[in-house]
């Protein structure tokens, strides 16, 4: 039998939070609804983006290359 399609995107807005990304996609991700996850970075410059790509590369990330507030 097959999984119906999501009723919904989550969608994360983050800046400089590398330190505490991951718990909330750990918990985001492992939701039994398995809807996407998109994150949009805010510019960060703590390695936020390097995280995501090595430790969620199933979550979609929107990099907004600087802050716009």
């Amino acid at each position: 039998m097959s999984r119906p399609e999501p009723a919904g995107t989550i969608v994360v807005a983050t800046r400089d939070r590398a330190a505490i990304l991951p718990g909330t996609l750990e918990k985001l991700v492992a939701l039994p609804e398995r809807w996407p996850v998109i994150v949009v970075d805010n510019g960060s410059a703590d390695g936020s983006l390097a995280l995501l790509a090595r430790e969620f590369p199933g979550v979609r990330t929107i990099p907004l290359g600087e802050n716009r507030g």
